[in-house]
């Protein structure tokens, strides 16, 4: 079965954020580093194949997103370990990083849905574009009986609360609470927007920024596969294809590749503190 591995490697702690040319080498460290990779031995021997490998460096690192095949996903999550931690080790300039995160992230409501829909005829289409307009769809109440929308919320509200303590560089005021709580507004606590329903959309941007960048290697994925641009794309597409269409010819493999590590870099500066203005429109 085929797995997609998410891995977070960091720069040792202490040292200053890497700049542009830093970044280009370090990121052609990793490609090399991969590109002489022959195979995976995974736990007892079991043999775990690399299929392809996506590298996005930004100023404090990067984030690999590696396809494995293998029997099992904890075999493919020790493998991918192993591998990265031996690309590390054997680049000199990158001994010091370190594997902050290597796991397959699956969704857990999602992962229900098809283990209790496999080979059933509710089971996922085949289509890779009908199995994305499927997951767009909103969810629909439970058959059988009411769909539990308060616990629902509770859980969402829950983890959106525990995710806005890594948002560091925009605080309360940026989500419409007031400098000033004394200041009368009208209401009885004195904010335009209460502390907690700032603290759910601090929440909702990291989740959101988490699924934005995976949905974006996935569309570099597909590039890749076809070896085209996003005009002649045939493959489904997350977000490239609503960029300005009067140059979606230009947007290939490559363009994806510095979209894609543009974007890490932004938004690992909503959690690091260091976000500040924009340096362009783009």
């Amino acid at each position: 079965m085929t797995y997609v591995v998410t891995v977070d490697i960091c720069i040792s702690e202490g040292t200053p954020e890497m700049d542009p040319l830093q970044r280009a080498g370090a990121f052609a460290l990793i490609e090399s580093g991969f590109a002489a990779v022959d195979g995976i031995d995974g736990p007892d021997g079991m043999e775990v194949e690399l299929l392809d490998t996506i590298v996005g460096v930004y100023p404090g690192g990067a984030l690999l997103k590696v396809f494995v095949d293998a029997e099992a996903l904890e075999f493919a999550e020790d493998a991918v370990r192993d591998v990265v931690s031996e690309v590390l080790r054997r680049s000199e300039l990158l001994a010091d990083w370190t594997v902050e995160r290597c796991e397959v992230e699956l969704h857990p409501e999602l992962t229900q849905e098809s283990l209790v829909a496999a080979d059933g005829p509710d089971g996922p289409p085949d289509d890779p574009a009908a199995r994305k307009a499927r997951h767009s769809e909103p969810p629909a109440a439970a058959e059988g009986g009411e769909y539990d929308a308060q616990a629902k919320a509770e859980e969402v509200r829950a983890r959106m609360l525990v995710l806005a303590d890594e948002l560091r560089s925009f605080p309360p005021v940026m989500f419409g609470v007031r400098d000033d709580p004394g200041e009368e507004d009208g209401d009885d606590y004195g904010f335009a927007v209460a502390p907690e329903d700032a603290m759910l959309a601090a929440g909702a941007l990291i989740y959101a920024t988490d699924v934005l960048i995976d949905e974006l290697f996935e569309d570099v994925h597909t590039l890749e596969q076809e070896g085209t641009n996003v005009g002649g794309c045939d493959g489904p597409l997350w977000h490239l294809e609503d960029l300005p269409e009067r140059y979606v010819l230009q947007y290939d493999t490559r363009f994806a590749r510095r979209f894609l590590v543009t974007v890490i870099a932004m938004t690992t500066r909503f959690t690091n503190g260091s976000f500040d203005q924009l340096s362009c429109v783009a």
